[in-house]
């Protein structure tokens, strides 16, 4: 077989495989993370409702921005010491991730196979093209729940205390309690789609995609995907104290238009700033180096200057000279068929498998989910009372499949009792929260620390909160749960959707009191909670 034939069939294999390919990845086109179509504010709002086509679009115009640097790129050998870890990995999460339907993970898939792909065939400098492209993919991986109910809790107070601040330099006598905003004529409660998280997550994704398509100088384009952040956080900040303004007003009952005009003004802010960078940064962007004429993978092209040496030479040395440029030359030709061969039947085989593979389902006797909580009507003298309402819109993404939340009495003293549980089977939804230390918005923590005590067997931790009414003192436990980390880890993995997961719920467990303010008098009351936990955790176990 001639070169000229070891090329068309190398050509005809890489398209082989990039179709084949394609139809094994087609699931990605259709693939909503939230399982049912959300509203434009959802997805301007939480980003737990990311919107991946659109990341899609975004992705690919960078790669069609690009093309001729790709196209540069694809002159050069492949890497497949390099390639081997990639496609490895990125097959094994195509397989599980198709298993335990966990479309996020096949996307990962994609991001690691293409990559493999291209160090493979073309080497380090065309992976090295596809970066900035596959960075912006990364953006339409949906956060589990329990990573990102941390980041909410902590950037809706500090969202709270921020737009607090900006009111009262305005002259708004305005009080922050926890996530609420209250003044004469002023109230707000910074929930987690008031968080500003959403934001941040799309203005950065708008910056790298501006500097991408706007190439300046490297230190320009890093300042501004920098400052992209503290932009969005800004105008998220003004959205919130237009609406403790005027918390009736049109705009603050319009949550679609608030997102877009945030989104537009913190853009056309980001335009600005990167016209000051300019004005303070100039130069042009530093230009690429003119590639090189490579020895492709078939061999094909010798250069101008190898030609002059091999004229040059005694004749017995061109002959040998020669012998080994063909010796080169076929093994490149081998090398190009081979690995265009390898990823043609990795690719049929990945169709294969998004087809033929069986999904795993629960086993039929978990289908009908937990039983209900079931709080104990009376133990200890204590009885249950009144029921209470649980705050949803404080929890919002801090989610329960189950929940009770009772009053308990006795002797005129009162202590709440919160239970939630959590079958695991869905990675949007978490009970794992620090919004579990507190029973309802507006409360400020004033102390936070761990105990242990008998007979509960896990770390309780305690908090001291006050409002402006009242200072509350909880216990609360998780059951049936890893670490943070292991239990983000098992999220991004789906784990517990699969025949790794748990077989018992997750349960999380809060009991509180109204205590004095001052922390002298609060013996009394600490050792009362502590006697009621113990006795009510004994009663459980049982």
């Amino acid at each position: 077989m001639d070169a000229s034939e070891d090329l068309r069939a190398v050509r005809f294999l890489r398209i082989a495989a990039i179709a084949i390919g394609s139809l094994a990845y087609w699931g990605l086109i259709f693939w909503d993370p939230t399982w049912d179509l959300k509203p434009l504010d959802a997805w301007l709002f939480l980003p737990t409702d990311p919107l991946p086509q659109a990341i899609f679009l975004v992705a690919a115009a960078l790669v069609y921005r690009r093309r001729d640097f790709l196209r540069r790129a694809m002159r050069f050998e492949g890497s497949p010491a390099l390639a081997v870890l990639p496609l490895l990995v990125g097959s094994a999460l195509f397989v599980w991730g198709y298993y335990v339907d966990a479309m996020d993970l096949v996307l990962v898939s994609f991001m690691l196979v293409s990559i493999g792909a291209g160090l493979l065939w073309f080497g380090v400098r065309f992976a090295r093209e596809l970066a900035i492209p596959w960075v912006v993919l990364a953006f339409a991986f949906p956060v589990p729940a329990v990573a990102t109910n941390q980041a909410f809790y902590a950037l809706r107070l500090w969202t709270a205390s921020h737009a607090a601040a900006l009111l009262q330099f305005a002259g708004l006598p305005v009080l922050k309690e926890g996530n609420v905003i209250s003044g004469p004529g002023v109230i707000a409660q910074v929930i987690d789609t008031c968080s500003g998280l959403r934001s941040i997550e799309i203005l950065t994704l708008v910056a790298i995609f501006y500097v991408s398509w706007f190439p300046a100088r490297r230190l320009r384009q890093a300042l501004l995907v920098v400052l992209a952040p503290a932009i969005a956080y800004l105008f998220n900040l003004l959205r919130i104290c237009v609406i403790a303004v005027a918390p009736t007003s049109e705009y603050s009952a319009a949550h679609t238009f608030q997102g877009l005009t945030v989104y537009f003004g913190a853009i056309a802010c980001l335009i600005l700033v990167d016209r000051i960078l300019g004005r303070l940064l100039p130069g042009k962007a530093r230009p690429r180096p003119a590639a090189p004429r490579p020895t492709t993978e078939l061999g094909s092209q010798q250069t101008s200057e190898r030609e002059s040496q091999e004229t040059s030479r005694p004749e017995s040395h061109q002959e040998v000279s020669i012998e080994a440029a063909k010796d080169s030359s076929s093994a490149l030709r081998s090398s190009g068929r081979v690995s265009a061969a390898v990823l043609t039947a990795l690719a049929v085989v990945m169709f294969g498998i998004s087809i033929f593979m069986p999904r795993w389902s629960a086993p039929e006797e978990e289908e009908a989910g937990v039983e209900p909580v079931g709080l104990p009507a009376e133990f200890d003298g204590w009885t249950k009372g009144s029921r209470i309402l649980t705050d949803n819109s404080y929890l919002w993404t801090v989610r329960f499949l189950k929940t009770e939340y009772w009053i308990y009495e006795r002797d005129g003293d009162e202590i709440s009792v919160f239970m939630g549980v959590d079958d695991r089977r869905s990675r949007s939804r978490s009970l794992l929260s620090r919004k579990n230390a507190v029973p309802r918005r507006g409360f400020e923590v004033m102390e936070r620390d761990s105990v242990s005590f008998d007979p509960i067997e896990v770390p309780v931790k305690r908090t001291v909160a006050q409002s402006r009414l009242a200072h509350v003192l909880t216990y609360y436990w998780y059951e049936e749960t890893d670490g943070l980390i292991s239990e983000i880890f098992r999220a991004l993995f789906a784990t517990d959707q699969s025949p790794f997961r748990r077989a018992r719920p997750a349960r999380v467990t809060r009991v509180a009191t109204a205590v004095d303010s001052a922390p002298a008098a609060r013996v009394e009351d600490e050792a009362k909670l502590r006697t009621f936990a113990s006795s009510l955790a004994a009663v459980l176990r049982e």
